[in-house]
């Protein structure tokens, strides 16, 4: 199941639930978008993306997230 494999991917709780997932692109300092998906998860906003043998993995928890 997606959820158990983003979850240990992220080494996140198994509690944390998927609401939806996108198709996007991280931007980066060398102004080269990384193509990926990001995980709108309960606590977290996760993003992943795995290009040519290169991982890159971004999570942020929302209690740190300021609007």
């Amino acid at each position: 199941m997606a959820q158990k494999r983003i979850c240990k991917l992220f080494n996140l709780p198994k509690e944390d639930f998927i609401y939806e997932d996108f198709t996007c692109a991280l931007s980066t300092v060398t102004k080269i978008p990384i193509h990926g998906r990001l995980f709108c998860m309960e606590n977290y906003l996760c993003f992943y993306a795995a290009i040519m043998g290169i991982e890159k993995k971004v999570f942020k928890c929302f209690v740190l997230i300021k609007f």
